[in-house]
């Protein structure tokens, strides 16, 4: 039986857990240029939710006895896929798509579809890390958002020049600048 090899998704020297991450990256280095985001991180730090949890047994051998650990609850920690800083002099135009007045974002990046129902486990995690650290975590469905804002050039089109169909009705950077600057007061 051939084994499968993990696809690679890397592009200006980093490398992504997925296609949805490695095209959110490419909106985040558009954003930049264009002064919407200051500065942003890729897996920042793993925050420690809780400890694992322990206990002792004594086992008695034949001539002797040892002392075994067990482990009765695994940790549990999160790292965010990203991090971004809203202080650029356009950020402006991208507060209206998260739900915190704090510079600093936390996101999560999630597919359109889960096969191992990781949305409930996102969901319970958000809301320890909120409760425990008062952070909010922002869960950002690639499509949706760049419904929203707008798809970076490199996630638009495929390597051949088509289009890519995911993306086909999203609007680019160009378009969603303009229409900012006519909102600017």
């Amino acid at each position: 039986m051939e084994d499968k090899k993990k696809a690679v998704y890397a592009v200006d020297g980093f490398k992504f857990d997925s296609r949805d991450e490695l095209d959110f990256y490419c909106f985040i280095a558009e954003a930049a240029e264009s002064g919407m985001i200051s500065a942003w991180s890729y897996h920042p730090q793993t925050i420690e939710l809780s400890p694992k949890v322990t206990y002792t047994e004594e086992i008695r051998l034949k001539t002797k006895s040892k002392t075994v650990e067990h482990v009765l609850l695994n940790g549990c920690s999160y790292t965010p896929d990203f991090t971004i800083l809203l202080t650029g002099p356009r950020s402006w135009m991208l507060r209206p798509n998260f739900r915190t007045d704090k510079d600093l974002i936390w996101i999560d990046v999630k597919g359109s579809f889960s096969i191992h129902n990781d949305d409930v486990k996102f969901s319970l995690l958000q809301k320890w890390l909120y409760q425990r650290k008062k952070i909010y975590v922002h869960k950002i469905i690639v499509r949706k958002f760049f419904e929203a804002v707008f798809v970076p050039k490199r996630a638009a089109w495929n390597h051949n020049g088509t289009r890519r169909a995911a993306y086909a009705h999203c609007r680019m950077r160009q378009d969603f600048l303009a229409e900012k600057r006519g909102l600017n007061f």
